[in-house]
């Protein structure tokens, strides 16, 4: 009885997991496409750093950003900003003036009910539209 009731609880629990990462993938690619629309064809890569959450999955992509922020292929998106003046500091005022850099100060792309929303993500573009989306990565391997 017992291994009964653990099974359907370990199901449960794994339908509910996959429940939110789906959700939180529809989240962030339909927030992406109704904002950026057609500006999407421009890139290769959505890059979205929320400015808070992970702290060392944000120092490791902010470390990215500065190192890549002229590369026209990335947009790097901000979102999650609790200090505007703090983020210019740290990564530079004129790199966030850059046309491939987008500040989300309304957090149109952070969802607070979804634990994924503190670690930053890729969205892979092609042709247009989002094809997936990866932990960031794809973006480190892709550019050593």
């Amino acid at each position: 009885m017992k291994i009964k009731i653990l099974l359907y609880l370990a199901i449960v629990s794994l339908l509910v997991c996959s429940c939110c990462i789906n959700d939180y993938s529809d989240k962030i690619s339909n927030a992406l496409t109704n904002q950026l629309g057609k500006e999407m064809k421009e890139y290769d890569y959505i890059f979205l750093i929320p400015n808070s959450g992970c702290t060392g999955c944000i120092s490791e992509a902010e470390y990215f950003f500065k190192s890549h922020v002229d590369d026209m292929k990335i947009k790097f998106v901000f979102t999650r900003i609790y200090s505007r003046k703090e983020l210019a500091i740290r990564l530079g005022k004129s790199n966030l003036q850059k046309k491939n850099v987008c500040l989300d100060y309304e957090n149109l792309y952070f969802f607070p009910e979804c634990k994924e929303s503190m670690y930053p993500v890729v969205a892979k573009i092609k042709n247009g539209v989002i094809d997936k989306l990866e932990n960031m990565d794809i973006l480190l391997s892709t550019y050593k």
